[in-house]
């Protein structure tokens, strides 16, 4: 009885069955594109499940799980059992806590969805071969069976499901579920006596032979006792209803309105055309792009491309998304077939719908005539109501608009005794008592049902040519009334014809009773009669309310459950999601009876409220640049009274808005001093290396530093030889540690010159004095200057620092061996490169 781990299988389907298409979160969730495919074929399902995106499914595995559950009969087991524990769900008393009321709805939903989701895997054609189907053996070997024929899955289905009497009655399965466990048995008994043209329980001259089932040679045996006109598949009815149900409904109607579905009674033709047309554009692109030609191939390979460089792909991945692939190139196919497919389903479809209405409308007299007119006109509608339509549309959204669709149908052939009118009053009085006993997907399924139907009822009211095109005159346009008489305890029956003027009273008294109930559910503090009212009205919105007294009621009543104070966020949520809908629905016309003056003032209204919100906003701008404008005053004011911002420098490049930065680098003890044989300051030779990073280094404060084009891409921007500066070129990076270096020498320059200390010329390596130009020439022929105290000379270091030069010209900026920063940086820290200035010019 446990019934938690029916997610395992669920998820089973779904994966390895390829069967994610069929599932559906909640009804609540369907969009009306969704609902629509789910009326055509398999194929449509698939295309509109996703909004055109087709999951790809392992058929092989698909296979193998429909080979496993047809196994020794356990997906027929499994089927029979989800049938009977829908009700112990809903009535087992746990001796543990009681389980929440919206757990039970989940259970009791989850329960009825996995038992269609496998109903229809088991039944399905899609993956049987025509010609040969292979089977799973206990060796785990595949057999190769020639004689199955192309429908091997409703066959094995048909032969393992027990029949419908043995459902009903041995199995105790409700009268809904026990149809809807066989009708594809039922159908596919149907479709094949349609193919063999032969009409089943032909006549002949022997009375018992009259009634038997069809022919051996007709049907196969395993379709014969699921067949309509099979003697036991008739007496099986008779249980199913209570006698007194008899009298009002015939078994040639309860067995119509059973044993057909969705698609035997609504083509969704616009549907279908327009995934035909979707399939045939992908078709056109794809192959535009296989081709590379015309501005479409064009503008899809540029769309393609921008796509995969949006999503941060390589130049590769960009150059890839333009190609035509593979995978593509199955695509392209895939969609051609489906597009061929699709145009076949639509023509197929269509022929059969016209064939079944052919079928009813050849047996309306045998639904209603045979019985009493009084029973007819009291109790047929109520009896059709209880025991046909309201528990059948409960099942899945597709019953929902089979229920809806089979009345339009009857109405539209002109049933004898079928009372449209009356059937439309009962329904109304069954959504009213249902908002409050069902679960979440029951009421979306409701809600689909009366969609349909208030659609047309809409039509009706709105379009006064319509009724009485569609509904004077007929069979359906008739209302009973009882009445009792004065002499007599009896009652006579009283049929009217229903005019305009009293349908357009009908419909305001239908339109009011919804509202009264939505709005008492909406106020309920019972959590299941908010959700069950708001999943209702919102499946509805596009068609109900029509009132705008009753709209602008609905509107206040969400207010309470779309604030914040609404301690259950999932209602505040979907309250919130409604609003939005009923106002749009509003704005689009669906509140057909608002007229211009309250359409002119709630507009004025709109307005005023605009006008009024963006006043706001321009107050709350300005008061925030006012508060802004205030900080910023306030800083300013600190920082004047801040003695470090007092002290600024006033020749900062920056406008003085800055404090000098201030090293907290602690120096070096002086260590041994070191004074130039061409004259110059003395040094320390510790704080010399450590500024160099090397005892061989040189110190750029006894000479200026050369100018800043030398350092530029690693000083080959300079001709010394020649004497002179070569011109900086425009756009041209410079050394970022060279340019620090300058920093330094130039201010440690200026210190050294207001204290006196001789600062030597700041020329480059072409100018200077003669002696300065003897010592770089000295330095170019390889003559090395002496080494007083293990120093090097003046000579040495300009030599150095001219190979040094040459050798940085010659090597690409691109290089990491020393010929870009990063080399730089790391020669200076080794202390092996330094950028030696030529020599000092001897002291006066």
């Amino acid at each position: 009885g446990q019934i938690l781990e029916l997610g395992v299988l669920r998820s089973l389907l779904k994966t390895a069955g390829g069967y994610g298409f069929a599932d559906y979160g909640s009804t609540a969730s369907l969009s009306q594109v969704q609902l629509e495919g789910r009326c055509g074929s398999q194929l449509l399902k698939r295309e509109t499940a996703s909004f055109g995106i087709v999951e790809k499914s392992n058929k092989k595995a698909s296979r193998r799980l429909r080979c496993v559950l047809q196994k020794d009969d356990l997906g027929v087991t499994l089927l029979i059992l989800l049938a009977q524990i829908r009700f112990r769900v809903m009535f087992h008393v746990s001796s543990s806590s009681p389980k929440h009321i919206k757990l039970i709805g989940n259970l009791y939903d989850n329960c009825v969805v996995v038992m269609g989701l496998m109903l229809e895997f088991l039944t399905d054609l899609s993956d049987d071969s025509p010609k040969k189907q292979y089977h799973q053996q206990e060796e785990g070997e595949n057999v190769v069976n020639d004689e199955v024929g192309p429908s091997t899955a409703i066959a094995k289905y048909a032969s393992s499901l027990p029949t419908l009497g043995e459902l009903h009655d041995t199995y105790g399965v409700d009268t809904a579920v026990s149809w809807m466990l066989a009708r594809p048995s039922i159908r596919a008994a149907m479709l094949t006596m349609e193919e063999t043209k032969e009409p089943c329980g032909e006549e002949n001259d022997d009375d018992e032979k009259k009634k038997s089932s069809p022919k051996e040679t007709t049907m196969p045996p395993y379709f014969q006792r699921f067949h309509p006109d099979c003697t036991d598949m008739q007496k099986s009815y008779t249980p199913m209803l209570p006698e007194k149900a008899w009298e009002a409904i015939s078994p040639a109607l309860f067995e119509s309105f059973y044993s057909h579905s969705l698609g035997d009674l609504h083509c969704p033709e616009e549907r279908y055309t327009t995934e035909i047309a979707r399939l045939k554009r992908e078709v056109d692109r794809l192959t535009q792009v296989q081709q590379g030609s015309g501005e479409a191939a064009l503008a899809a390979m540029a769309t393609m491309a921008a796509a995969a460089a949006a999503a941060g792909g390589s130049r590769h991945d960009v150059q890839q998304a333009v190609v035509f692939t593979k995978s593509q190139e199955q695509e392209l196919e895939r969609v051609k077939r489906n597009a061929e497919a699709l145009t076949l389903d639509m023509s197929r479809q269509k022929q059969h719908c016209e064939t079944v209405r052919t079928q009813f409308e050849l047996r309306q007299n045998d639904f209603l005539s045979p019985l009493s007119k009084d029973n007819v006109a009291l109790f047929t509608t109520q009896t059709f109501l209880t025991y046909c339509v309201y528990p059948r549309c409960l099942l899945s959204p597709e019953d929902a608009m089979y229920c809806a669709h089979f009345v339009i149908l009857l109405h539209s052939i002109e049933t004898p005794g079928f009372q449209t009118m009356q059937y439309l009053d009962g329904l109304v009085d069954v959504v009213v008592g249902a908002l409050y006993c069902i679960t979440e997907d029951e009421a979306g399924n409701i809600g689909v049902m009366l969609a349909e139907m208030w659609k047309l009822i809409s039509k009706w009211r709105y379009d006064e040519k319509v009724f009485t095109k569609e509904v004077v005159g007929k069979p359906g346009s008739y209302l009973t009334k009882e009445n009792d008489k004065d002499d007599k305890n009896e009652s006579e029956v009283e049929s009217e014809a229903v005019s305009y003027a009293n349908f357009t009273k009908l419909y305001n008294r239908w339109h009011a009773s919804i509202g009264e109930a939505a709005i008492g559910c909406l106020k309920s503090s019972e959590y299941m009669h908010t959700r069950a009212a708001l999943i209702v009205l919102n499946r509805i919105v596009r068609v109900y309310p029509t009132r705008p007294i009753l709209g602008d009621k609905i509107s206040d009543v969400l207010g309470p459950l779309q604030g914040e104070d609404n301690p259950r966020p999932d209602l505040r949520a979907m309250a919130q999601a409604y609003g939005s809908q009923l106002t749009k629905a509003r704005n689009d016309g669906v509140w057909t009876e608002l007229d211009a003056k309250a359409t002119e003032a709630r507009k004025s209204k709109e307005k005023a409220v605009m006008e009024e919100r963006r006043k706001k906003a321009e107050e709350r701008l300005e008061e925030m640049k006012r508060e802004t404008d205030e900080i910023t005053n306030q800083i300013g004011e600190s920082r004047s009274r801040n003695p470090r911002y007092q002290n600024m420098r006033a020749g900062d490049p920056r406008g003085g808005h800055y404090p000098e930065r201030v090293s907290h680098r602690a120096r070096p003890t002086p260590a041994a001093t070191f004074t130039p044989p061409n004259g110059g300051a003395t040094r320390d030779l510790a704080y010399s290396s450590s500024r160099v990073g090397g005892v061989g280094g040189r110190d750029q404060r006894d000479h200026p530093p050369p100018p800043r084009e030398y350092h530029r891409r690693g000083g080959g921007d300079r001709d010394h030889s020649r004497g002179g500066e070569a011109p900086r070129r425009s756009g041209e990076r410079g050394d970022h540690h060279s340019t620090h270096s300058d920093n330094r020498s130039h201010k440690w320059e200026r210190d050294r010159g207001s204290s006196g200390a001789p600062t030597g010329s700041s020329g480059g390596g072409g100018g200077g004095t003669p002696q300065q130009q003897s010592d770089r020439d000295s330095s170019r022929s390889g003559n090395v200057g002496d080494h007083r105290g293990g120093q090097p000379s003046s000579s040495e270091l300009g030599g150095r620092w001219e190979r040094e030069s040459s050798s940085k010209r010659s090597r690409s900026p691109h290089r990491d061996d020393g010929g870009n920063e990063r080399g730089e940086i790391t020669k200076r820290m080794r202390g092996d490169s330094v950028h030696a200035p030529p020599p000092p010019p001897p002291p006066p």
